[in-house]
């Protein structure tokens, strides 16, 4: 932040402050008192160097009092990073929409109300609605025409806006869309309020006058070592004062990380800069070319450099090639697994630099030591719906087909990547041993995960959870005895198993595969309530079975305890088994009584519950 006299037709300096390093700036805004200091153009300054500008070079200040920098700036900084939020899509409809900012436009009561009515309408959890919005056409409002239940939802127009932009960055497979995802996950917003400044020096003096101050702000990208050459801001003049007061707010200001911002050109800045834009403007496919080029490098990861490795059948066994990457004959086949493939890749390289070795040192070091393993992603190119239109027009051979493959190529969202358990001769789509494919191997990052799209939605289709692993704390995947009304035969089903407060026949069994039923009502779930004896849970401790033998509830409390002492389960299985036959003892009258003991199950199952309230409280705090 710079001072300036602001005097008509030339400017005097007055000092400049440095804000600390934003990373140790927060959402709340931080008051801050700033010395000001002359300028100190050396890099090896704690700052490094100043802003070049000849007008800061006040001389020697010894011999004119009011050469010297004095005074004091007070503002109020506040630094948001990143602007992208990342809501995941595994949260409650209620918390989701609270996480974006709805429940401030509508009551608490009224998401609640929301949730209800999306569970009513078969959207389960935030994405299977983002899965409907895509269907539709991305027009949320269609997806809530299909159901009478979607009237009890009451979204404004600012609501279905803001969930709109959630489903369009979070789907949307253009590279533009995820251009400006990446954009915002490196992106902070810095808000400056400037208060004061008090004792500046008096450089109209000799004017009979104190001076005029204006305060401007300016950013420098030290991973370029470059400076903006627009400034953020400039504050209104204040006149004839040494300590003005402007308590006004400035931003918030989007601001790049400098390692990120250095993908792009700086921009240039002033006049020329907006001459730039309207030359522009004429010429509309220049335009769409460069702004393509800058989406391009915000989800750019892996450009043409790494290792080529060539695996083909023409290569004769014997015949040597100069090529790098030609010359390990190692061969793949068609029915080889994808995780084959990554331990024949690792051979090849190894034979690779082997055969560099004495004829070119710098390729034999390129291949050396490469260990492709279970964190390296094998992908497939896929060109993207512009490439293959173009290609069945016959338009291959032109200028923009060119660019755009190119453009393909370095796209991280145009590759696929292939199942480890997969061969290849599974992949039919891709032409696996009837043509040359191109594959690219990646180690997989969240970073790499945020840039491409299609590696996202496999790993969600690999960690889904299948119907059989299913256990919440209402519900459990599990079998349940069905009576055929034909024969009055049985047999056990798979079932989805909940419980009820009804006293006689509690559990209610929702078969997986309805049977077929000529009397059943078309659409309509078939649930049958059933007694414990005929049902079976899947999972060894169900979430939703929490009932305690009223005589285990007081001793289990020691469980937590022992557990903290650092006793195993069975340990404490002996101790609240001998503390419940004493207390059965006593309550006898010392005489001997049948007792039901504790098992480990159900002490695992009590201390899992008593982690999870506590995991709430906690949270809820």
């Amino acid at each position: 932040l710079e001072v300036w006299d602001a005097d008509p037709g030339r400017r005097d300096f007055l000092g400049e402050v440095w804000l600390p390093p934003l990373v140790t700036l927060g959402k709340r805004p931080k008051e801050m008192v700033l010395p000001l200091s002359k300028a100190d153009f050396s890099e090896d300054g704690d700052n490094g160097g100043s802003r070049p500008d000849p007008s800061k070079d006040l001389g020697d200040d010894t011999k004119d009092v009011n050469k010297k920098i004095s005074g004091h700036l007070f503002v109020s900084v506040s630094w948001d990073f990143p602007v992208w939020k990342d809501i995941g899509q595994e949260h409650d409809f209620k918390e989701w929409m609270e996480a974006l900012g709805v429940h401030e436009l509508a009551g608490k009561n009224l998401n609640e109300q929301r949730k209800e009515a999306l569970l009513k309408m078969g959207h389960t959890d935030v994405k299977a609605l983002g899965d409907a919005w895509e269907q539709d056409n991305k027009l949320l409002g269609k997806v809530f025409e299909k159901d009478p239940q979607a009237k009890s939802l009451k979204f404004n127009a600012a609501e279905l806006k803001a969930l709109t932009e959630y489903f369009k960055l979070h789907y949307g497979e253009d590279v533009h869309l995820r251009a400006v995802q990446q954009e915002l996950m490196h992106t902070g917003k810095l808000t400056i309020k400037l208060k004061e400044a008090k004792m500046l020096r008096m450089s109209d003096f000799r004017m009979g006058r104190t001076c005029d101050p204006q305060v401007h702000a300016y950013l420098r990208n030290d991973h370029l070592g470059a400076w903006h050459k627009k400034k953020i801001f400039a504050s209104t003049t204040k006149i004839g004062t040494r300590d003005p007061k402007w308590n006004t707010d400035h931003g918030p200001f989007p601001i790049m990380t400098g390692a990120y911002q250095a993908r792009y050109k700086m921009p240039e800045g002033g006049f020329m800069e907006e001459v730039n834009k309207q030359l522009l403007n004429l010429q509309s496919k220049k335009k769409r070319h460069l702004q393509e080029d800058r989406d391009l490098s915000s989800v750019k990861r892996f450009g043409h450099e790494g290792l080529r490795i060539t695996f083909s059948e023409t290569v004769v066994s014997g015949q040597t090639s100069q090529v790098q990457g030609e010359n390990h004959k190692v061969d793949v086949m068609i029915g080889d697994s994808i995780r084959e493939f990554k331990a024949k890749l690792t051979n090849a390289c190894q034979k690779e630099a082997n055969f560099w070795k004495g004829k070119n040192e710098d390729e034999n070091r390129r291949y050396s030591d490469i260990s492709i393993g279970f964190k390296h992603l094998v992908m497939v190119f896929v060109p993207s719906m512009k490439v293959q239109k173009l290609f069945n027009q016959k338009l291959h051979t032109s200028d923009e087909y060119k660019r755009q493959y190119n453009m393909d190529l370095q796209d991280p969202s145009n590759w696929q990547p292939l199942d480890p358990a997969r061969n290849f001769a599974q992949y039919q789509q891709f032409n696996f041993g009837r043509s040359s494919v191109m594959l690219r191997v990646v180690e997989e990052t969240p970073t790499y995960k945020a840039q491409n799209l299609r590696y996202k939605l496999f790993e969600e289709e690999q960690t889904k959870l299948s119907y059989q692993e299913r256990d919440e704390p209402k519900t459990c995947y599990g079998w349940a005895k069905y009576t055929h009304q034909a024969d009055s035969t049985s047999e056990w089903r798979q079932a989805f198993i909940s419980r009820t407060e009804a006293k006689e026949k509690p559990w209610l069994a929702a078969w997986v595969f309805a049977p077929q039923d000529k009397n059943a009502v078309p659409g309509l779930d078939r649930k049958e309530a059933k007694d414990r004896r005929e049902v079976l849970l899947h999972p060894r401790l169900p979430k939703m079975d929490d009932q305690v033998t009223p005589e285990h509830e007081e001793i289990l409390k020691q469980a937590v305890i022992l557990r903290m002492s650092g006793k195993s389960d069975w340990e404490i299985e002996g101790v609240l088994n001998q503390v419940l036959r004493e207390q059965a003892s006593k309550d006898n009258q010392g005489g001997t009584a049948s007792v039901a003991l504790i098992t480990v199950d159900e002490i695992r199952a009590y201390c899992m519950r008593e982690d999870a309230k506590q995991a709430s409280a906690q949270a809820n705090k």
